[in-house]
C-alpha cells in the first residue's frame, strides 16, 4: 500500500530526532492526528537495522516507546553528504510513494551538512522546484549574520519555492501564541487591549537561572543578542505588534510582521551588555571573551517604547511579556512558566483582574509538524523576516558597549 505522507529524518540519530521529533510523531499518532498511511524514515551512516535503530533511540530517551509508531518506521543506511547513495532514497520513495503522496524531508542537521543535503536532494531530483507534495523543514540557526543568511536563502530559492520552505521558530508553536493569533482575529475581551493603538509600553524578557552549560563552543560565538534577540524575541514581538489582515492567511499575517520589523527603531543610548561572572571559567570559554551574555535595550515601533531584557545566570527563568496601555490597564502574557494570560483594568471605577491559564492540546513539536502537514506557514518563518531581523541585530552589534559583569541578583 502506497504512503500518504512519508517523513523523512536526515539527522535521524541526533539530539532534537529522540528529544523532541519522534516523541512528537508518536503523539500525533497516538491522537489520530497523522494520515492513516504515514511512514517515518530515518537515514543515517550507522550499519542498523530498523529494530536496532529503535532500540538505539530508546536508550537516548527512556520516555519514548515508539511502540505506537513501530510498524510505520523504517531505517535506511546511506551517508546524506554523498551524492550517490541518493539512489537508495530514490528507490525507497519509489517504492512507497504515489502521485497524492505528501512528503516532508526534515532536516534537524548541522548548518554545515545543510548545504550538502539540498545540493544532493536537488541534484539527484528527489525534490524538484515547484512540487508543492515535497516540503523540507529546517531549524536555526539561519545563517550567522545577514551575509550568511542572505548566501543559504538564495540558495534555498534557486532550488525550491519559498512554499517548499518551512524554517522552524519553536517559539511560533508555543500555545500561548497561537492563543494571540486567535485573540487578534475573533472578537473577544482582549481585541482592545491588543491594539497597539492603545498600547503605551511594552516590557518583554527571556531570562534563564543557568549559565550555558553544555553550549559552551556555540555560545561563545554567538552571545545574547543572536542566540535569542534575533529570532524568538523578534518574532514574539511581531506578534504582538502586528496589525490583523483582512483574512486569516499565513502569507497575510507574516506580510503584516514583516511591516513591523521595518518600521522598529533601536534607542542607542538604552543598550547594556553583559556577562555573568564565572563565564570565563566554564567549559570551552575563551579566557578573553567578551560575549555578551545579557543584554537590555530599548526598541521604539510608532509611539510604543519596548524594553527588552534577555540573559542567562539570572535569578530565575521566565519568558514574558507585559503590555501597559494609555488607560493604566495592563495585560501579563506569562509564556513561561505559567502559560498564562492576566488582565488587570478599571471598569467603572472598579478594579478587575482576569486570569486565565491555558491547556496544552499537543506539545510543540507536535503542533509543528501537525501544521507542516497541514501546510500552515504562520507558525514558520520566512525569507525576508530572517534577513531584516539580521539587519537589526547587526545595527545593534555596531553600537555594542562596553561589557558590564553581573551577579544572579542583577536588577531587571
Amino acid at each position: 500500500m502506497k504512503s500518504d505522507l512519508i517523513i523523512i529524518l536526515y539527522g535521524s540519530t541526533g539530539d532534537l530526532t529522540f528529544r523532541k521529533i519522534l516523541p512528537a510523531i508518536e503523539e500525533l499518532k497516538i491522537k489520530n492526528k497523522l494520515p492513516e498511511n504515514t511512514k517515518v524514515v530515518a537515514l543515517g551512516r550507522r550499519d542498523f537495522t530498523t529494530l536496532e535503530y529503535i532500540d538505539f533511540i530508546k536508550n537516548k530517551n527512556d520516555k519514548l516507546s515508539l511502540e505506537n509508531i513501530k510498524s510505520d518506521l523504517d531505517y535506511l543506511k546511506m551517508e546524506i553528504s554523498k551524492e550517490e547513495d541518493y539512489d537508495i532514497l530514490s528507490k525507497y520513495l519509489e517504492d512507497n510513494k504515489s502521485e497524492e503522496t505528501n512528503i516532508i524531508h526534515y532536516l534537524a542537521l548541522a548548518a554545515n551538512l545543510v548545504n550538502e543535503v539540498i545540493d544532493n536532494l536537488s541534484n539527484n531530483k528527489i525534490v524538484v522546484k515547484k512540487d508543492l507534495k515535497h516540503l523540507l523543514v529546517f531549524e536555526k540557526p539561519f545563517g550567522d549574520n545577514y551575509l550568511d543568511a542572505f548566501k543559504i536563502n538564495t540558495k534555498l530559492e534557486n532550488h525550491f519555492l519559498e512554499n517548499q520552505i518551512y524554517r522552524v521558530d519553536h517559539y511560533l508553536v508555543k500555545n500561548i501564541i497561537d492563543q494571540i493569533f486567535n485573540f487578534k482575529f475573533y472578537p473577544n475581551i482582549l481585541n482592545n487591549f491588543l491594539n497597539t493603538n492603545n498600547i503605551k509600553k511594552i516590557d518583554l524578557e527571556v531570562i534563564e537561572d543557568v549559565g550555558v552549560l553544555d553550549r559552551g563552543p556555540f555560545y561563545d560565538k554567538v552571545g545574547a543578542l543572536k542566540d535569542m534577540f534575533q529570532g524568538h524575541i523578534l518574532q514574539l514581538l511581531t506578534i504582538i505588534l502586528s496589525d490583523i489582515p483582512k483574512k486569516n492567511l499565513s502569507n497575510l499575517i507574516i506580510d503584516n510582521k514583516v511591516k513591523v520589523l521595518k518600521k522598529l527603531r533601536v534607542d542607542y543610548e538604552s543598550l547594556i551588555f553583559g556577562q555573568y561572572d564565572g563565564y570565563l571559567d566554564e567549559k570551552n570559554i575563551s579566557k578573553d571573551s567578551t560575549t555578551e551574555t545579557l543584554f537590555k535595550g530599548t526598541l521604539k515601533y510608532k509611539n510604543i517604547d519596548i524594553n527588552i531584557i534577555t540573559g542567562k545566570k539570572l535569578d530565575s527563568k521566565k519568558t514574558n511579556i507585559k503590555l501597559t496601555l494609555k488607560d493604566g490597564s495592563e495585560v501579563l502574557i506569562d509564556i513561561f512558566p505559567n502559560n498564562s494570560i492576566t488582565l488587570c483594568s478599571k471598569i467603572l471605577g472598579e478594579s478587575i483582574n482576569i486570569k486565565h491559564n491555558f491547556n496544552k492540546e499537543l506539545e510543540d513539536y507536535s503542533k509543528l509538524i501537525l501544521a507542516i502537514i497541514e501546510k500552515r506557514k504562520e507558525f514558520f518563518v520566512r525569507r525576508d523576516e530572517i534577513e531584516l531581523a539580521w539587519k537589526i541585530t547587526e545595527d545593534i552589534l555596531d553600537n555594542k558597549k562596553e561589557l558590564i559583569f553581573y551577579q544572579s541578583d542583577y536588577n531587571l
